[in-house]
């Protein structure tokens, strides 16, 4: 915001302000669990590993079975698993980590548009 206000985009800095205004007002802020994560595959070679700040805000973790979701949770050391996509609806944020082949493969995508995104 302060980036935006010095190079003089000063309506861009007023958005910013306004969505953190309103996310305060929501009740979230840095320590809320703001993120979902639908996941399956190796994650160990996975970025998410080095998210510092993962354990505090990582919510709801879905894979293909509630097994698996449990371990990637645990490998993470965030989140929790959760058996439905109904879960998810509190996130801001739902990160998808899923191998492309699999995802096509599988019919991840339209499972998560039928059951999600269509409430």
């Amino acid at each position: 915001m302060r980036d935006a206000a010095k190079r003089f985009e000063f309506e861009k800095a007023a958005q910013l302000r306004d969505r953190i205004k309103v996310l305060k007002s929501l009740g979230i802020h840095e320590e809320s669990q703001v993120g979902g994560l639908i996941g399956t595959g190796n994650l160990t070679d996975s970025p998410l590993t080095r998210f510092w700040s993962l354990p505090e805000r990582l919510g709801p973790v879905k894979s293909s079975s509630y097994r698996l979701a449990s371990r990637i949770a645990n490998m993470l050391r965030a989140g929790h698993p959760v058996k439905d996509y109904a879960d998810f609806e509190s996130c801001i944020l739902i990160l998808v980590c899923v191998p492309e082949e699999k995802c096509l493969a599988s019919g991840i995508r339209d499972a998560f548009v039928r059951n999600f995104l269509a409430r």
